[in-house]
């Protein structure tokens, strides 16, 4: 898990390095993330989705939510379901939805991605890339 309820959420954690946090005596969802924390905020789910083990996801996290200590890390949930149109947020991200969905069906489909291992394939720190061949030792299939 990525971010929980006793923590800032992801996005937050993810955009911190972007403004300094401004210290008041009262707790702040901090500062709206810009699109450099989302870039950062899909890289972390798509790895963490393609890695070893069981992804989870903060509730709220798929929908782009933001939030600093306590009591904003543990905001409820932004529905776009709801009636009424002044209480759905305008910063609700269907894209980021999408992308979690996307992922979750991929592990669905891949058995690999559910019970596979991993080998390095290609490794360059200097361009800071990453290649990594999922082995399902099960089936011994690759993805």
């Amino acid at each position: 898990m990525l971010s929980g309820g006793v923590t800032p959420r992801l996005m937050t954690a993810l955009a911190a390095g972007e403004t300094r946090a401004v210290r008041t005596r009262r707790p702040s969802p901090g500062p709206k993330p810009t699109e450099d924390a989302i870039d950062r905020w899909r890289l972390a789910t798509i790895v963490q989705h393609f890695y070893i083990g069981t992804p989870m996801t903060l509730s709220g996290d798929e929908a782009g939510m933001y939030g600093g200590p306590p009591p904003f890390a543990s905001a409820p949930m932004w529905w776009m379901d709801l009636a009424e149109p002044a209480s759905k947020s305008p910063d609700y991200r269907g894209d980021l939805v999408a992308l979690v969905q996307w992922l979750h069906k991929q592990r669905e489909k891949y058995a690999p991605l559910r019970h596979g291992g991993f080998k390095t394939v290609f490794l360059d720190a200097e361009k800071t890339i990453l290649a990594l061949l999922d082995i399902c030792p099960a089936t011994r299939s690759y993805w």
